[in-house]
């Protein structure tokens, strides 16, 4: 079984000796606003690291001339823009918390004449030239930990006997194999005048903890019962209930800086063992990979794009899971 260890990016704590040899020392007053630094910087670590990217749909970006998306999600806009139309868009209206929802609407593609439900996603839509608008997804954003349930609010108000769905599945990162590890499916075909609350309880084949959650939302679960005209709004998605079946690698950590890095990022090994460092995005995709043999290590990460970066450092004998965390490129 893996294990994990979140850490703190802290390479100047007091008394931490660094590359050059140089050893930083405070007094006590010091060290006493340090150690509350650090645990209002450990929380909120915790909490971007097990929470989704923009989960009120607060903020929005142009995506063309016609269309927006909500930033850190996917939607068909960008294909649909081309004719003029936006399946989802920015809602200011009707809110449940916040300024701003997600409306979404099963639309008409009149040169196609092909009916196009609405669909948002925190991964990326891969088009199916045979279905163009029943498309799969892939990738997410990532999180630790095993939540046990997805939970939201949604206004339905749904034309021809559609039925919306919410789905979630959840997975496994190890080296360069991605396994499902956890599904669930809402869907409901009521129309709720007004907002309602839904919780997805969600049910796993592996007790492994998850570090890649893929969410899919559609205004109708299928091309084929598709009604124009059908419409959802979708506000304030949460997991809960987030735990973790690993245990912490023997108190120890790789101490990652800078944080944010531009060109290099470099760690430490306190294991004192031959190690395999990696970067992924949010993705799940290995996007820089090291094996490190002595008391310090480095990843290149000059062309990787800004934005944040899941780090993970294996035993290079048996793959075991000696810590992991979250690091982010800056320009």
């Amino acid at each position: 079984m893996k294990r994990t260890v979140l850490r703190s990016l802290f390479p100047f704590w007091p008394n931490a000796h660094h590359p050059d040899g140089a050893t930083q020392r405070c007094k006590a007053f010091a060290c006493a606003a340090a150690a509350a630094l650090l645990m209002l910087a450990i929380q909120g670590y915790v909490l971007q690291a097990q929470t989704l990217p923009n989960p009120g749909f607060e903020n929005w970006t142009n995506i063309g001339t016609a269309c927006m998306d909500p930033n850190s999600w996917n939607t068909p806009n960008g294909g649909l823009g081309l004719f003029g139309l936006c399946s989802v868009t920015k809602e200011t209206g009707n809110v449940h918390g916040g300024d701003a929802a997600v409306k979404m609407e099963t639309v008409l593609v009149p040169l196609l004449a092909i009916k196009a439900p609405a669909a948002l996603t925190n991964g990326i839509l891969v088009v199916d030239a045979s279905d163009p608008f029943n498309s799969t997804v892939q990738g997410g954003s990532t999180i630790w930990g095993m939540p046990d349930a997805l939970t939201g609010f949604y206004d339905y108000v749904p034309l021809g006997g559609d039925s919306l769905t919410i789905r979630v599945r959840l997975f496994d990162i190890t080296g360069d194999d991605t396994t499902q590890i956890a599904e669930a499916e809402f869907v409901d075909n009521s129309t709720t005048g007004g907002y309602t609350s839904f919780t997805l309880p969600i049910t796993y084949t592996m007790t492994e903890d998850a570090e890649l959650a893929e969410i899919l939302v559609r205004s109708t679960r299928n091309t084929m019962d598709a009604t124009v005209g059908t419409v959802l709004y979708v506000d304030d998605f949460a997991f809960t209930g987030i735990s973790s079946v690993d245990d912490p690698a023997a108190g120890l950590s790789s101490t990652w800086y800078p944080n944010p890095a531009q060109h290099t990022v470099h760690f430490r090994n306190p294991w004192n063992e031959p190690l395999l460092a990696e970067l992924f995005d949010l993705h799940g995709r290995v996007v820089s990979r090291s094996l490190v043999n002595g008391a310090m290590g480095q990843l290149d990460c000059s062309s990787l794009a800004s934005g944040p970066y899941g780090y993970r450092v294996l035993r290079a004998s048996d793959g075991r899971l000696l810590d992991r965390g979250m690091v982010r490129v800056q320009r």
